[in-house]
């Protein structure tokens, strides 16, 4: 794994609440499409063991409700975000999007002051 993957694959495990209730948002779906939905969007495996605990959560938390239901003769979980879950993840995603805000901003300016350093002592 090279190092941009390895920096991808830490963020998103830190986000993976955020990133379940996105996908959510979307569309209801069962955890196994969740798992695959996860590795196609952002390319990093997330095992059963690592989702269907986080659903569980999620569901005690009101975040997401589920629903069993038959899928070609096999009984499947699926889930959908409810309004308080897509009240959190709106919430989540504007701290997100200010915390990128402030982190992009405060980069531009190191990255200048960086530019700005003479290459030879003076």
């Amino acid at each position: 794994m090279n190092r941009q993957n390895e920096i991808q694959a830490k963020l998103i495990k830190n986000l993976l609440e955020i990133v379940v209730l996105q996908l959510l948002s979307e569309t209801p779906m069962y955890g196994y499409q969740a798992i695959k939905e996860i590795r196609r969007k952002h390319g990093v495996y997330f095992g059963p063991s690592t989702i269907y605990p986080l659903l569980q959560a999620l569901e005690r938390k009101r975040l997401i409700s589920g629903k069993w239901k038959m899928y070609r003769g096999r009984p499947r979980k699926t889930y959908q975000l409810t309004v308080y879950g897509k009240n959190q993840l709106l919430l989540s995603l504007r701290f997100l999007t200010n915390l990128r805000m402030d982190i992009t901003k405060e980069s531009s300016t190191a990255y200048n002051a960086v530019e700005n350093i003479p290459s030879t002592p003076a």
